[in-house]
């Protein structure tokens, strides 16, 4: 349902919008690098936060039906796009189905070298410390796993007015041990956010977020993504910035583990 709010947005950015929009819509085209990536993409797989459009039938990235297994993890039982939850085989995806999880993206409860490949579609903005999870997620990949991670085009979203994350700061969450209840970006995302309505009442929302977990804690652009990913311990195979606000980066697990040290 397209709330009044939502309508008003979309028609403000005028007719280029629309025209771009019903191009996306009818025919469906893919990412540029979606040919690389159902080369590479084999096996079983784990999707943090699905299911997810981009990954579906008419997708950018449609890998749902290509792929052999895919198990998914979700934090919660109830979150604002699932509901409800429960850990057993109910993950739908496409036609088929996989192993749901409930746990935090962080700490997924399966062993080393689990899985051929990780999928992640707008999931890790909304995590305090996103290089803890990036690390979790080569935790479990297996040599030579692949990562096909989207992440939101600050410039193309509500968070347009907000500066661009440093690494330095994901460095300096990761090396803090910086939990999922941080605070830190509230009262920036509340000044700054550009479609919602009521600034007062969103930050009153952001105080349970460690509930719903909406709020973009990072900003991303390309840069920062590609740079991210490579600290993390992956080798970088395709980046790309896709409409309306997709940055996509397809990377392989590397034989070395990162020099991070422990986080507090």
């Amino acid at each position: 349902m397209i709330t009044p709010g939502r309508l008003a947005t979309f028609l403000r950015r005028g007719p280029r919008h629309l025209a771009t929009r019903l191009y996306y819509t009818v025919r469906a085209p893919k990412a540029r690098c979606f040919p690389l990536v159902i080369d590479r993409i084999k096996g079983r797989g784990l999707e943090v936060g699905g299911p997810s459009p981009i990954f579906a039938h008419r997708g950018l990235l449609p890998v749902y039906s290509r792929v052999a297994e895919l198990d998914n993890c979700n934090f919660a039982a109830e979150t604002v796009w699932e509901r409800p939850l429960s850990e057993g085989r109910h993950f739908r995806f496409g036609a088929r189905t996989g192993f749901q999880f409930l746990s935090e993206a962080f700490a997924i409860k399966v062993p080393d070298e689990s899985y051929d490949f990780v999928l992640s579609s707008h999931m890790l903005e909304h995590s305090a410390n996103p290089l803890r999870v990036l690390l979790e997620w080569r935790r479990v990949l297996r040599p030579g796993g692949h990562l096909l991670l989207v992440l939101p085009e600050a410039r193309s979203t509500y968070d347009r007015r907000r500066p661009i994350t440093t690494l330095e700061h994901l460095k300096h969450d990761f090396a803090s041990s910086t939990p999922e209840s941080d605070t830190t970006h509230f009262d920036e995302i509340a000044a700054l956010h550009t479609e919602h309505p009521d600034r007062q009442a969103l930050r009153t929302s952001l105080e349970d977020n460690k509930t719903h977990r909406m709020a973009h804690h990072h900003v991303f652009d390309v840069a920062l993504s590609v740079d991210l990913v490579r600290l993390a311990g992956f080798e970088i195979l395709a980046q790309e910035v896709e409409y309306p606000c997709h940055i996509i980066v397809f990377a392989r697990k590397a034989g070395e583990q990162p020099a991070l040290g422990e986080a507090r």
